[in-house]
């Protein structure tokens, strides 16, 4: 007769995993944590960038700036009165949102972080950070951490400077304060694309449209002509066009013209 015997676990080697099981607990549960609450105040800073930017709207739009009951203390939630004054549909995740009547706040429910936004409708009204509860209130001007908008996200005038130093020049584009000089069409088009991400020489429609249009209001003057990037007759030409009377025309592309880069999606 064949005898089986099992084997189990001896008390050393249970207590053995129980402590490893412990290490990784205290170290794995921190990390969870730490990342849920950066993720938490990412959310936020996303809803109260949201509350500003649809408050700066308001103003734009000739309504007042909107004011929130004052709750000093922060800790009475008043989320459904911004989404229903705003028509926004903002879900708070781990934070309480109040007033103190001069800024809407977003405070942490573990008071590991705050955030608050002033509430004026100006377009400088930046977004505060600050890492933990009971800084920043009233006092938006120490903030650790600023997140100030772009006074070109809202449409403003054409020619209106942007936070990145660029030109607004309509819906969706940007333009540089200056021209670039005059060079070759082949130098134009390198200098445009080496500015970056969607950066380009126009094209003979946008040249017209986006710049020659608003030449006035982005202080472009009439220059000797100015590139564009739709070639004309094959590889050999390029239309160019003159903004002392906007007439647009093709010349070789080894001549010299004056250049203005856009950018745009």
């Amino acid at each position: 007769m064949i005898k089986k015997y099992c084997s189990a676990f001896t008390m050393v080697e249970l207590v053995v995993v129980m402590v490893i099981i412990g290490l990784i607990a205290s170290f794995g549960i921190p990390s969870f944590n730490k990342s849920i609450q950066r993720s938490r105040s990412r959310d936020a800073i996303a809803n109260l960038t949201i509350i500003r930017d649809a408050n700066r709207l308001r103003v734009v739009n000739g309504n007042p700036a909107f004011a929130c009951a004052v709750s000093t203390a922060c800790t009475t939630s008043e989320i459904n009165s911004i989404n229903g004054t705003r028509t926004l549909s903002i879900v708070p995740q781990g934070a309480v949102y109040g007033c103190d009547g001069v800024e809407c706040l977003a405070t942490a429910d573990d008071n590991s972080f705050k955030a608050c936004v002033l509430l004026d409708g100006s377009a400088a009204d930046p977004v505060c950070v600050e890492t933990t509860a009971g800084a920043c209130a009233k006092n938006i001007g120490t903030c650790a951490s600023l997140i100030v908008p772009d006074p070109c996200d809202l449409s403003p005038a054409i020619g209106t400077v942007c936070s990145d130093g660029t030109l607004y020049a309509g819906p969706g584009y940007r333009t540089t304060p200056a021209d670039e000089g005059t060079m070759n069409w082949a130098t134009a088009a390198a200098t445009c694309a080496a500015k970056g991400a969607d950066w380009h020489l126009p094209s003979k429609s946008e040249l017209n449209s986006v710049l020659y249009v608003n030449r006035v209001a982005l202080g472009i003057g009439s220059g000797s002509g100015f590139w564009s990037s739709t070639d004309f007759n094959g590889n050999v030409n390029a239309w160019i066009q003159f903004f002392s009377n906007g007439a647009q025309v093709s010349n070789g592309k080894n001549h010299t013209y004056s250049v203005r880069c856009v950018r745009s999606p």
